[in-house]
This record gives structure tokens, sequence and C-alpha cells, in this order.
């Protein structure tokens, strides 16, 4: 079972349990990080452990999620 932990902007922090990763949701769908143009995962979904292709400590999987939301808002506020 995948559990999201944490949420800012667009990207969740998700454990199985086990390992942590990163993802961007969009339109209730997930897509793991760097990887955008396939189509979205929903959670609840077997396919849904392709999700965890980078697994990550959790310290490690927070840090990454504080600095792409960071990088979202930059790039954000920057075009607005």
């Amino acid at each position: 079972m995948i559990t999201i932990k944490a949420e800012q902007e667009h990207y969740c922090l998700l454990t199985n349990g086990q390992d942590w990763t990163v993802a961007e949701r969009r339109a209730g769908k997930y897509h793991p990080l760097g990887n955008c143009s396939r189509p979205g995962i929903p959670l609840d979904t077997p396919e849904a452990a392709t999700l965890f292709h980078r697994r990550y400590t959790e310290p490690v999987a927070r840090r990454i999620l504080d600095e792409v939301a960071t990088e979202w808002r930059d790039l954000f506020e920057l075009i607005r």
C-alpha cells in the first residue's frame, strides 16, 4: 500500500512502508520525477510500484521534495 506522507505544490512524498520517493501529481495521477511524458499512474493500481524506480531514505526524500517544490515556486513567480 502506497501512502502520501507530505505534499508541497504538485509534488508528493510517497512511501510503501519500506522505501521513499517523490512523485508529481497531475489530474489525480502520479508521475515519477523527471519522467512526466508517460501517462500518469493512480496510486491504487499495481503499476504504482513503478513510481519507486528511484528509492531514497526518508530524510533524502524529504529534502528532494523541498527542493523540487521550491524550484517550482521560483519558476512560477518568475513567469507570473
